[in-house]
């Protein structure tokens, strides 16, 4: 059993995280389940079948995540899913405004640590995902949770309930992941591997402060074995520094960028970001 801790972001808890198994939905009830059962199950629900309509795919991704997770997700949704997705964020914890000191010294409102990130490297968010969910009429999803005690709302609620088959890869049992068919548990923000960029453009290098436990994996990881099982690709990224490397090459402003070159200070991109 993992520990639970209090959340450190919306200065809520306490936060209940997650065994370190995949859990599927039975009786109404969240049971364990292998990795190989889980793969299993994304599989009959996701992969195309002949002779049956194509559904929408809704993706749900977080500026909580590192740039090589988000990376990775971006290529899952469009790689696979192509133009039957559709992918957007959660709304933030709450609305404030950015804290701006004579000198010009700036605080921004928003916690989330890699939005900049998202921004880069995750293209086609769409603006409203809960007006695309109930137009396009999502019947799968596939939420990369960010794990917050985020209050789902009345509209969400709704949507997400009618939802057939609902993947949530998360590390805590947070109001999304208590809605979900299927959860694939991820590391905890401590236990994290990857980059981060800020809002002033600086990449820094996010080291886990503890190892994971039991059956945990990587969220790139997982989302690697999905995109594997999904698309009979043979991907075999076996540390984060490979899954930055291939996003080097794929976005020229991150060219250069390394783990080795980070460092404890990081290094500057130019802001001109565009895919290859």
């Amino acid at each position: 059993m993992r520990f639970a801790t209090r959340d450190l972001e919306s200065g809520k808890g306490p936060v209940n995280y997650l065994d370190s198994t995949p859990m599927i939905r039975k009786d109404d009830k969240l049971v364990a389940i292998s990795w190989e059962g889980a793969l299993k199950e994304v599989l009959d629900h996701f992969a195309r079948k002949r002779g049956e309509d194509r559904p929408v795919v809704g993706g749900i991704v977080s500026p909580f995540h590192t740039n090589e997770t988000v990376f990775m997700f971006s290529r899952l949704m469009s790689n696979i899913f192509s133009e039957r997705a559709v992918v957007g964020v959660l709304p933030p914890l709450e609305e404030e405004t950015d804290i701006v000191f004579d000198s010009g010294f700036r605080i921004s409102r928003d916690r989330s640590p890699n939005r900049q990130g998202l921004q880069h490297l995750c293209h086609g968010i769409v603006n409203d995902l809960l007006a695309r969910a109930k137009k396009d009429k999502i019947r799968l999803m596939y939420a990369l949770d960010d794990g917050v005690d985020r209050e789902i709302t009345q509209g969400w609620d709704e949507v997400l309930r009618k939802i057939d088959f609902l993947v949530v890869q998360t590390y805590a049992m947070s109001p999304l992941a208590k809605l979900a068919h299927l959860i694939l548990p991820g590391p905890a923000p401590f236990e994290r591997e990857g980059t981060l960029t800020n809002d002033q453009g600086r990449v820094q290098w996010l080291r886990p402060s503890l190892p994971l436990k039991g059956k945990v994996r990587q969220d790139w990881e997982i989302i690697m074995e999905v995109m594997n099982t999904l698309g009979k690709r043979e991907l075999a990224y076996s540390d984060v520094g490979e899954v930055l490397a291939e996003m080097e090459k794929r976005f020229p402003a991150y060219e250069g960028v390394s783990l080795f070159r980070l460092g404890d200070s990081g290094l500057s991109i130019n802001g001109q970001v565009e895919s290859s």
